[in-house]
This record gives C-alpha cells, structure tokens and sequence, in this order.
C-alpha cells in the first residue's frame, strides 16, 4: 500500500483543488479497474469518439499517470498528439477491463490512506462511512476537478501503454494505407512471440510466426545458409501468405515443424472481413470513426498490389528472429527491431527499434530453436 499511497500523494501535488471524492476515484480505478464503463461496448466506443473529437491532441503531453496495481490513466490528448487512432485507444481500455481482476478488498483497505491528504480527518472519516455504506461505488469526478483539469482519459494496464509508440506508428501508416503490414525482427527469447499476440490480439489481425517457415534441410545448401536469412523459406512464405493477403484472399499453409523436418496440415487463415464485431469491435468497420469514413472514401487504390476496394484496413503481422533475416543488421542483444510496411511486395518499411523491455510484461518466451 505504502507505493500506492505515494502515488495518491503526487496526483494530489499535481492536482491542486482536488476533493475527496477525486481521490476515492483515484483509489477505485487502482483496484478496481475501469469497466464499469464497457457494459454496453459499442455505447463505450461512441462515448470515447465523443470526447476523442472533443479533446484536443497534445504530443507533448505525459501520456500516462500511474494508479498502481499495474494500471494507469492513458490520456486522450497525448494519444491523439502521438498519432494514435481512437479505436486503438479503445482496444486498450477494452484489453485492460478483460485482463484486470477487480479487487474490492484491496479497495476497501485502500480508504485508509486517504489519511495521508491533507483534508480535516473528520471530513475523511465520514466520507470513508458513507463510501463503504454506499457499497464502494464508482463515483465520478467533482464539478471543481472537472473545470480545473477536463479530465480525458481511459484506464488501461500499465504494461501496454509502453507500446505506445509502436502503436501510434502503425496507426499512422493505416491512415495513409487501407492495410498495414508489421515485421518483427530480433534475438531469441526476447519476447517476440509475446508482442506478436499483443498486436494480433489489439487489432484483431492475422499473426504468422517465421517458425513456420523453416528451410527444410534438405535445402540447407552452404550458398543458401550464407544468404541474409537463407534459412527461411521465404519463397514458401511469399506464395503462401504475402501474396495471397496482397489480394485480400484466405491464406493456405503448412507450418514447418523442426523436429520431425515435416509439414503440418494445412491451415486456413481467413483476411480481415469487411464488417464484424465481438472481439475485433474496436476494428470493425462498422463502427469506424467519420474520420475513417472520410478516409476510406478518398483512399486511392490503383496498385495491384494494393487490398482490393471495399476491405477492411486491418494489420497483418509476422515475428521472426534475427537469424531469419528480417534486417538483423545493428541489432543488439537487447533490442528489436520493427518494420512497419504500408503495401504487401513493395515496402516502403518505417523502422522502430527499441528494448523490448518496454514492451513485456515481465516474463520471457522460451525459444523456439530449429535443429
């Protein structure tokens, strides 16, 4: 508790005027979370659009205020400022409500340190009654906050606002194309494979891993192997999954599999679809912003390499590591590096590098290692 108090002690510094019930809302979003909000998903999407076109963006704004307990208040104008799309925004508030355990004890424990403010002791000891009497609700932040902050902000957990900046790079590229490609590249064990499902889970997008892909060894030729990633069967994986997405059709292939040298059944992995809902909402063209609406309207099409008309502008995404020669030139053993490709066969990539310990969650993949 003693972190978290010193947590409720900055915002109270930061926050000059704030009321009590500023700071039980601070100490109900820290255990509890924020989905109280996502009880009807597309009315929670329609209220951040709401206040996202409100809310003016800010770069240079600090994009998150820690809560504790491995959550934080991400704010709008920053995200805006940084290029991020309000359904990205969403995906991770939706993301934070799914994977956080509500903690009602640790909330009611939490009281106590409203003592450490500098409100009448009597003040705090009646709020407190009144607060566990009336059941630990959410409460809503006070006329005085409001005026003097214009709080905009959605809860999200801490250890995804680290991905900010990748995802406000990709985010820009599906702005200026209808769909986006994302290549990661780095050393074994860094945690790849667990972005990977991060980004394919936020965007609800294909994931292919470069595992897969392995050259069979009978193809292990010393001029193959001396190639930049010639232990790859890229061609197998351009026939199979970069052209056939290119055409906006289902994707058809054998993973590899390195202990027996063999390839598995084959596995279908449909493109995005034009409408759909569920786990992809925030996605779904359904509920696009106007901004993307407007968008989609003026979105030149003319490459045929480019997604057919009418499809949705989902990413697609692959992991690979640096052996498999996505670029592996000045990489360390402590970095990644990430290209994000705005057309399928010839790619103008924006290049991101950065630890991948800004982007785990603490625990680490184990390899996946051929023979």
């Amino acid at each position: 508790m003693e972190h978290l108090a010193q947590l409720l002690q900055e915002h109270f510094r930061n926050h000059p005027g704030m009321e009590l019930r500023d700071a039980i809302k601070f100490l109900y979003q820290s255990s509890m979370g924020g989905g109280h909000l996502i009880a009807d998903p597309r009315g929670a999407l329609a209220r951040l659009e709401e206040e996202w076109a409100r809310t003016e963006g800010d770069p240079a704004l600090s994009p998150t205020e820690p809560l504790g307990g491995g959550l934080c208040r991400l704010s709008l104008a920053a995200c805006k400022g940084l290029g991020l799309a309000p359904t990205t925004v969403f995906a991770l508030f939706l993301r934070g409500t799914e994977e956080f355990s509500r903690q009602p004890e640790r909330l009611d424990r939490s009281l106590e340190l409203l003592y450490r403010l500098p409100f009448p002791p009597k003040e705090i000891e009646a709020a407190i009654r009144q607060y566990r009497a009336a059941g630990l609700p959410m409460v809503g932040h006070s006329t005085a906050y409001r005026q003097a902050f214009s709080p905009a902000y959605r809860v999200v957990l801490q250890s995804d606002a680290a991905l900010l900046p990748l995802l406000a790079a990709i985010d820009r590229s599906r702005r200026e194309h209808p769909r986006t490609l994302t290549a990661m590249d780095g050393p074994c064990a860094t945690g790849k494979s667990t972005l990977g499902a991060r980004l394919a889970r936020l965007y609800s997008c294909p994931l292919f891993h470069m595992d897969d892909f392995f050259l069979p060894p009978e193809r292990k030729t010393p001029e193959r192997l001396a190639q930049p990633g010639g232990n790859v069967d890229y061609e197998r994986f351009f026939a199979q999954v970069l052209s056939p997405l290119s055409r906006g059709e289902p994707v058809l292939y054998q993973p590899y599999r390195c202990h027996s040298g063999t390839l598995e059944a084959a596995r279908t992995m449909a493109p995005p679809p034009q409408e759909g809902g569920g786990r992809g909402l925030a996605q779904s063209p359904k509920i696009k912003t106007q901004e993307e609406k407007k968008r989609k309207k003026t979105t030149p099409q003319s490459s045929a390499f480019s997604p057919p008309p009418g499809r949705c502008g989902k990413p697609a995404c692959w992991t690979g590591a640096a052996r498999t020669g996505w670029s592996a030139s000045g990489l360390s053993g402590s970095h990644w590096r990430i290209s994000i490709f705005g057309r399928f066969l010839f790619p103008a990539p924006v290049m991101c590098t950065w630890r991948p310990a800004q982007v785990r969650a603490g625990h680490r993949v184990p390899p996946r290692t051929e023979p």
